[in-house]
């Protein structure tokens, strides 16, 4: 009995591992969040914008954008681990997931990363 509950689980986990490995993000998105993270910690505005929609890149101010850089800057230099949680389908917009770890920093940040036809059309950490 117990022999059987332990392969339940076993095979549960696998499965679920499984469905987690396939909804990973491609290559690329994964790309377009170390390039934002790395724009953050390098205070680089125009980089942070390289990639985003036209209406994100008109909304975002570069003192609200330098803010931000100021604030957790140091933290992403000091190292940094990203955890993809999952992606949400709102507004015609791929919202992507991720949960941020520092190396020196107590507080974990939820990262949002939205995507309309492969443009950033915003980015939350929060």
């Amino acid at each position: 009995m117990i022999r059987s509950f332990r392969i339940a689980v076993l095979a549960l986990a696998l499965v679920s591992f499984g469905a987690l490995a396939d909804g990973r993000p491609s290559a690329a998105t994964e790309a377009l969040l170390d390039g934002q993270l790395k724009a953050i910690a390098a205070d680089d505005y125009a980089g942070f914008v390289e990639h985003a929609d036209a209406h994100f890149r008109q909304t975002l101010e570069k003192e609200q954008f330098h803010s931000v850089a100021q604030a957790l800057g140091g933290p992403l230099q000091a190292g940094y681990e990203t955890t993809y949680l999952g992606t949400l389908n709102q507004a015609g917009l791929k919202v992507y997931l991720w949960k941020i770890v520092y190396s020196e920093k107590k507080d974990d940040n939820l990262i949002k990363m939205a995507l309309r036809d492969d443009d950033i059309a915003g980015f939350w950490i929060q």
